[in-house]
C-alpha cells in the first residue's frame, strides 16, 4: 500500500475529520495490502512456531512430558483452521472454542517431574498458558474481533459480511423466493453473470454476487407488477395509466432500500438497489404515454425516470449491465450464439451512450472483457437442446401391451421454453 496514502487521505474538506479519513484507508485497503483475517492467522501461526520452541527447550532442560508438545500443536492448529475460516461473526465461537480445549487437559494431566523450585515453576507457566486457552494466540483473537468492530463502527463492508449474505437461506431471500420466484431465480442468474464478469477484469467477485442477489428485493411488494412473476398470465397494469406504472416500477428501488435497512444489509449491498438502475427510463410506459397523449411533449420524461445515482463502482455497474442482458436475452430466446451477443453489444452500448456508466471507472476494454464473459454464460444456459423423437404407439399384438411415448420423450423446442 502506498506509503503517503494516510496523509493524503486525511487532506481536503470531506477528509478532515479523522474518522471519514480511516474509513476511506481502510475502504482503500480492503481485499489488497490489508486483511485482518490474514493477519490473524499468521500471527496464530507465528504463536505455534514460538510455542514449540518454547515446549520443546523446556522438555529438553526440564524434562517435561513430551505430550504436552501434542497439547499445543493441536491447539494452535485448531486455531489457526479456524481463523481461516473467520468469515462471519456467526463463526467466532469457532475460533475461540478449539483454542481452549485441547488445552485443558495439559493442567491435570501433566504434573512436573520432582525437581527443583525453578523446574518446577516453568513447567507449571507452560501448562498455565495452556489451560488459558493459548495465551500468546490473544493477538489473533483481538485483531478478528477489532476487523469486525472497526468495520462496523465505520460503517464498513468487510468480506465477513459478505461471506453471510451468500447464504440463500437469508430471510430476506428466502422471502424473496416465496413472494417473487420469477424475480428470485432473475438475481441468481445475475449474480452467476455478475460474478463471473468481475473476476474477468479483476473487480471484487464476491461483491458482485452479493449485490446482483439483492439488487431487487424491493420487487416483492408488489411481485406482479413485473413480467418475471406474472406467472398466471395476470398483468398488474392492464388497469394503470403508463404514468402509474411508470411510478410503479421506479418505487421497487425505495421499497427494496427500506427493506435492506429492515434487515441491517451493510451499505456497499445496499447501494446496489439504486445504482443497477441509475438515472435510466421506463421506456415502454413513457412511449405508452407518449402515443396516448393528445400533446405528445408535454409528456415529462422525468416522471418516467429513475432519480439515481448512476453506477458509482465497477461492481455495481456489471450488475446494472448482467441485469439487463439476462433480461433482454430471456426474453428474445436468441437461437444461436451470434444473436447473443448482438443482444449483448446493443445493451451495453446503450447505456455507455446514455451516459449511466460514466461515474464507474469502467474502461473500453472492461466493456470487451464483460461483454464476452455474460455471452459465454447466457450461451450456456441458452444452449441448444437434442429432440428426442417421439415413440409412435403400434397395434398390439394378440396378448401383448401397446408401447405408449413417455411422458419425457416430448422435445422441448426453445419457443416453446417459458420466460
Amino acid at each position: 500500500m502506498n506509503a503517503n496514502l494516510f496523509p493524503r487521505v486525511l487532506q481536503g474538506q470531506k477528509d478532515a475529520q479523522p474518522v471519514e479519513g480511516l474509513r476511506r484507508l481502510l475502504k482503500t485497503a480492503r481485499g489488497r495490502s490489508v486483511n485482518f483475517i490474514l493477519v490473524a492467522a499468521n500471527v496464530a501461526l507465528t504463536v505455534l512456531l514460538l510455542q514449540i520452541v518454547t515446549v520443546g527447550v523446556a522438555n529438553g532442560a526440564f524434562s517435561a512430558s513430551v505430550s504436552l508438545i501434542g497439547f499445543f500443536l493441536a491447539g494452535n492448529l485448531l486455531g489457526i483452521t479456524s481463523c481461516g475460516q473467520l468469515l462471519g461473526m456467526s463463526r467466532l465461537n469457532q475460533f475461540l472454542l478449539p483454542q481452549r480445549i485441547p488445552w485443558a487437559p495439559s493442567t491435570y494431566n501433566h504434573s512436573p517431574m520432582a525437581g527443583n523450585l525453578v523446574e518446577h515453576a516453568i513447567t507449571s507457566l507452560l501448562q498455565i498458558i495452556a489451560a488459558s486457552g493459548g495465551f500468546l494466540a490473544i493477538p489473533a483473537i483481538l485483531s478478528s474481533l477489532g476487523f469486525f468492530m472497526v468495520g462496523s463502527w465505520l460503517g464498513i463492508t468487510t468480506y465477513g459480511q459478505l461471506y453471510e449474505l451468500t447464504r440463500l437461506n437469508h430471510p430476506l431471500l428466502r422471502q424473496l423466493l416465496r413472494r417473487a420466484p420469477g424475480t428470485y431465480h432473475h438475481s441468481l442468474m445475475v449474480a452467476n453473470l455478475a460474478e463471473q464478469a468481475a473476476e474477468r477484469i479483476g473487480a471484487d467477485g464476491l461483491l458482485a454476487r452479493v449485490g446482483a442477489y439483492y439488487h431487487d428485493v424491493g420487487k416483492m411488494v408488489h411481485p406482479n407488477l413485473f413480467v418475471e412473476n406474472q406467472l398466471d398470465g395476470k398483468n398488474g397494469h392492464d388497469r394503470l395509466d403508463p404514468r402509474t406504472s411508470a411510478q410503479s416500477i421506479i418505487s421497487h428501488v425505495n421499497d427494496g432500500l427500506d427493506l435492506a435497512k429492515e434487515y441491517h444489509l451493510p451499505h456497499a449491498v445496499r447501494a446496489f438497489i439504486p445504482e443497477h438502475q441509475g438515472t435510466g427510463l421506463v421506456k415502454h410506459f413513457y412511449h405508452q404515454a407518449r402515443k396516448q397523449a393528445n400533446t405528445p411533449a408535454r409528456v415529462e420524461e422525468a416522471d418516467f425516470r429513475y432519480s439515481g445515482p448512476k453506477p458509482q463502482i465497477r461492481e455495481t455497474a456489471i450488475v446494472m449491465l448482467a441485469d439487463s442482458c439476462e433480461a433482454a436475452v430471456r426474453a428474445a430466446l436468441p437461437p444461436s450464439t451470434g444473436e447473443i451477443e448482438k443482444i449483448v453489444q446493443r445493451i451495453t452500448d446503450d447505456k455507455l451512450i446514455s451516459g449511466e456508466l460514466d461515474e464507474c471507472g469502467l474502461t473500453g476494454g472492461d466493456l470487451d472483457q464483460i461483454r464476452q464473459a455474460f455471452v459465454e454464460m447466457l450461451h450456456g444456459v441458452l444452449h441448444p437442446r437434442i429432440q428426442y423423437p417421439q415413440e409412435v404407439a403400434q397395434e398390439p399384438a394378440s396378448g401383448s401391451l401397446a408401447v405408449l411415448p413417455m411422458p419425457w420423450s416430448v422435445a422441448v423446442t426453445p419457443s416453446a421454453r417459458p420466460s
